[in-house]
This record gives structure tokens, C-alpha cells and sequence, in this order.
């Protein structure tokens, strides 16, 4: 299968704007999260509670343009959006 990841803010400028992954059946949002960070050298991902909201950095994380668990199983063609924080308070 494979799944297109759209990164914002910093991520973008790190990794770049888009990738295209290939990924296996029955990978979850939470494993594809988990498995970009490790390779980009991001850091670890805590996934619990199967929350869409990533902490630490505070990261949106959206399936499709919406908000999902990170056991939420991927399809072929889905699209992944990171955003982490835009603007400090």
C-alpha cells in the first residue's frame, strides 16, 4: 500500500513537504507516525490512549483532513498530515 504524509512548520523544512511511503497491510496511524520519526531522527512518538494529539511538541496529527486515533488502521491512497505548532505563545 501506500500512503502520502503531508508535513508543516519546522517538519516541512526538516524532511520536506510530502512523502510518499510504502507501507503494509494493516499499518496503523500511531506505526507510520512512530516509523517517520525513527527514520528522520524526530525522536519517539508516545502513543497512548489512542489520542490524535501527540504530545511532547503538541502535534496535530489528521487522517484524511480528520482527526483519528493512532490505532486507526491505513488504507492505500490515505493521506497522513503532521502539523506540529505554528506559532509560540
Amino acid at each position: 500500500m501506500r500512503v502520502s504524509v503531508k508535513l508543516l512548520g519546522y517538519l516541512a523544512l526538516k524532511i520536506g513537504a510530502e512523502l510518499a511511503l510504502d507501507i503494509e497491510a494493516g499499518s496503523t496511524l500511531g506505526g507510520l507516525i512512530s516509523s517517520v520519526f525513527r527514520e528522520y531522527g524526530l525522536g519517539s512518538v508516545p502513543q497512548t490512549g489512542g489520542s490524535s494529539s501527540v504530545s511532547p511538541g503538541y502535534l496535530r496529527i489528521l487522517l484524511n483532513g480528520r482527526a483519528h486515533g493512532l490505532d486507526a488502521k491505513l488504507s492505500d491512497d490515505d493521506v497522513v498530515t503532521i502539523m506540529p505548532p505554528l506559532v509560540g505563545g
